[in-house]
C-alpha cells in the first residue's frame, strides 16, 4: 500500500509484470477513488498509473483488460456502486486479497498439469489437464455445472451464480447481467456426452481484441478414475503479440480446471 486516506482514496503497488510474473524491481500504481453521488450512490473510480514501465509490452497489457469483465484495474475504469462507502471498502478489501493471493500464485507457479503448449505473434495453444476419482459420467455431468466450479472472480457480473451452459450444438455459455444485460462467453459446436465438449469465442478480456479461439473438453476414462483435458486455442491480431496473453490465459484456465476437480473429488 502506497497511499491510504479512508473513506476517499487507496493506491496500491502494483508488481506483476507483462509475463504475469512478480518482479520486485516494478512498481506500477493503481489508484482508487471514491466520490459520493448520493446518499446511496457512490462512484468508484480506478486508474493504473505507469504502465509504461512495463516496456513494450504496456501497451499490451492495458488492451488486454480495460475492457470490461477484464478482472484487474489497468486504464481508466468507472463504476457505480448502489452502497455507501463503507461498503465499498470493505468489498475493497476483498479484492485487495484476491490480488496478493493472484501474484503469489503466478509467482510459485502451478502443477506440471498445466502447460502453454505454443504461443506466438498470431496465437497461441494452452492445454490444462486433471485426473479426478470419479466416473466419466459423474465427471461429464459435473464439467456441465459451470455455475458451481467457474470463479465469480472471472466473471463479468461478479457471481458465477449468473453463468449458464446450454450444451448442445449452438448452445450459449452466457451470463446475466443487471439491467437486463448478458453476455455470450462461448458457443458450443459439438456435443459427444460424456465425452467431448467443444466452444468456440474469445475468453474475458479477449472478447474485445480482434481475436477468435476454440475450447474443447474432453473425458476419458483412467486408471482408477477419470482424465479431464481442456485446450483452447485462440489467434488473430493483437498488436505485441500474443506470448504475454498467453501466460494470464494458461493461469486463469488452470484455475478453473482445479476448481472442477475439488468439486467433483470434494
Amino acid at each position: 500500500m502506497i497511499d491510504w486516506h479512508p473513506p476517499r482514496l487507496l493506491v496500491l503497488a502494483w508488481q506483476l509484470s507483462a509475463e504475469w510474473q512478480f518482479d520486485p524491481a516494478l512498481v506500477t500504481e493503481v489508484e482508487v477513488r471514491f466520490i459520493a453521488e448520493s446518499a446511496n450512490i457512490t462512484r468508484v473510480e480506478l486508474e493504473h498509473r505507469n504502465l509504461q514501465r512495463m516496456g513494450e509490452r504496456g501497451a499490451q497489457v492495458r488492451s488486454m483488460v480495460d475492457a470490461p469483465g477484464g478482472g484487474l484495474p489497468f486504464g481508466g475504469v468507472q463504476t457505480l456502486c448502489g452502497c455507501n462507502g463503507r461498503g465499498i471498502m470493505m468489498a475493497l478489501n476483498k479484492w485487495v486479497v484476491c490480488a496478493g493471493a493472484l501474484a503469489a500464485a503466478v509467482s510459485i507457479g502451478r502443477p506440471a498439469a498445466a502447460e502453454v503448449i505454443s504461443a506466438g505473434q498470431n496465437g497461441f495453444e494452452i492445454r490444462e489437464t486433471v485426473h479426478v476419482a470419479a466416473a466419466p459420467d459423474k465427471t461429464y455431468a459435473a464439467l456441465l455445472q459451470l455455475s458451481r466450479w467457474w470463479s465469480s472472480e472471472h466473471t463479468y457480473s461478479g457471481s458465477a451464480a449468473n453463468l449458464t451452459l446450454d450444451a448442445r450444438a449452438g448452445g450459449c455459455w452466457c451470463e446475466t447481467l443487471i439491467d437486463r444485460g448478458s453476455v455470450e462467453h462461448m458457443h458450443v459446436v459439438y456435443v459427444a456426452p460424456g465425452k467431448v465438449l467443444r466452444l468456440r469465442g474469445a475468453l474475458g478480456p479477449l472478447q474485445g481484441l480482434g481475436v477468435e479461439g476454440a475450447m474443447t473438453l474432453s473425458i476419458k476414462a483412467g486408471a482408477s478414475g477419470t482424465d479431464i483435458s481442456m485446450s483452447y486455442a485462440a489467434g488473430g491480431y493483437v498488436k505485441d503479440g500474443f506470448d504475454g496473453l498467453s501466460k494470464g490465459v494458461d493461469h486463469v484456465l488452470g484455475e478453473q480446471l482445479e476448481r472442477l476437480r475439488k468439486l467433483i473429488d470434494g
